[in-house]
């Protein structure tokens, strides 16, 4: 009674490690980023007085890396299927970025402007899918072996970001660090310099949340109403990508 069903176990647990020994290759990889960040606020809200309104942006170096398992998609089945698949790139990552810091003024009264300090950064798992180039560009133009190495890549991701948010108007203040949904998506070049590192340059549009302070009266706790700032950046990336351990 006992034997059979561990023999059957065995059998079983035995062909799927056969199948994905068979089936799955890939990389382990570490990249380097660093970004041209240009953070956008639209700000809302209001006081007993007037709604808070206005829209500001701001520039700002952002910096990070990932790390991840990258493989192509003939090598996610069983090679004795002989599926006809494309031979794009699956990258998946875990990705930090910080440096994010954004001084915006947007409208409140009449008299004075609301002047906001920003400081972001997100974790987010990336999903990214890498197309070969050569063959387009070889039936477009003729073989150009310089170029052979290019891909365009493009993806997304979701995860969190963390804002600290502080505003002033000169009359009331408020100030608040949250935890938020990010979410980006994005677009760019690769080029394979050796068989384990990558040059990319590309653009990504990076949605921040929406945090949200409470006002209160300059030297006081009397609350004064409430400040969000819908916050997006928009960037444009450059990496290194290194390849450091295969499977």
């Amino acid at each position: 009674m006992g034997i059979r069903p561990i023999s059957k176990t065995i059998l079983f647990c035995t062909t799927l490690l056969a199948l994905a020994a068979d089936a799955f290759a890939g990389d382990f990889y570490l990249t380097g980023n660093l970004a041209i960040s240009t953070g956008t606020g639209d700000s809302g809200g209001s006081t007993q007085f007037f709604q808070n309104t206005g829209s500001d942006s701001d520039s700002a170096p952002a910096y990070g890396g990932a790390l991840g398992f990258g493989f192509k998609l003939t090598e996610a089945i069983p090679r004795s299927w002989e599926a006809p698949l494309p031979g794009w790139g699956v990258r998946f990552e875990f990705e930090g970025m910080t440096g994010r810091e954004y001084d915006l003024r947007t409208n409140g009264d009449s008299n004075d402007s609301y002047f906001s300090e920003v400081t972001a950064w997100t974790f987010m798992p990336n999903l990214w899918i890498d197309v070969p180039l050569h063959q387009p560009i070889a039936w477009i133009f003729g073989r150009i072996p310089v170029l052979e190495p290019l891909k365009l890549y493009g993806g997304a991701g979701l995860g969190l970001s963390s804002t600290d948010l502080k505003t002033t108007d000169n009359v009331s203040s408020g100030k608040n660090q949250e935890f938020l949904f990010g979410w980006q998506a994005g677009t760019g070049l690769a080029y394979e310099l050796t068989q384990r590192v990558t040059l990319m340059a590309g653009y990504r549009y990076v949605d921040l949340g929406q945090p949200e302070v409470t006002l209160r009266q300059l030297g006081s706790e009397v609350p004064f109403g409430n400040f969000t700032m819908d916050l997006a950046a928009h960037e444009f990336n450059f990496g290194v990508r290194v390849d450091f351990f295969s499977i």
